[in-house]
């Protein structure tokens, strides 16, 4: 293999490694159950992904942004019939997730976004998603 081939292995190794970084902590504040308004809250944590004992990359979370909010559909009854929502009371809200992984040797960054469905009740979706 040729040392030209070698590096384009190198690269396209670091940059999953970055992204599976990121994607770690995405998954990390979406699984979170530290309720909703800590969900508006930025995450900055280094991840070891080779788990050497190193930090390998370090991670920031933006605040997720609310960039869709629609009624929920009442005829499907699977949602709305959770504690604390109503029929009429209830919003399926969309968020984008952005993380950005930096590699502490090469400075290297890759930038990863997701798209989350969230279910609000009336009052929640008024406190963090006016759209």
């Amino acid at each position: 293999m040729s040392t030209t081939n070698l590096r384009a292995v190198g690269n396209v190794q670091s940059r999953a490694e970055a992204i599976a970084a990121a994607e770690k902590l995405i998954e990390q504040k979406i699984l979170e159950d530290a309720g909703l308004l800590a969900f508006q809250a930025a995450l900055a944590q280094d991840v070891d992904i080779d788990q050497d004992g190193t930090n390998d990359y370090a991670v920031n979370v933006a605040v997720p942004v609310c960039v869709r909010a629609t009624l929920a559909n009442t005829l499907t009854t699977s949602s709305v019939t959770l504690p604390g929502f109503s029929a009429g009371g209830a919003w399926n809200t969309v968020w984008e997730i952005t993380a950005v992984a930096t590699d502490v040797k090469s400075g290297t960054r890759v930038s990863v976004v997701h798209g989350v469905r969230y279910l609000l009740t009336d009052i929640e979706k008024d406190q963090v998603c006016p759209a």
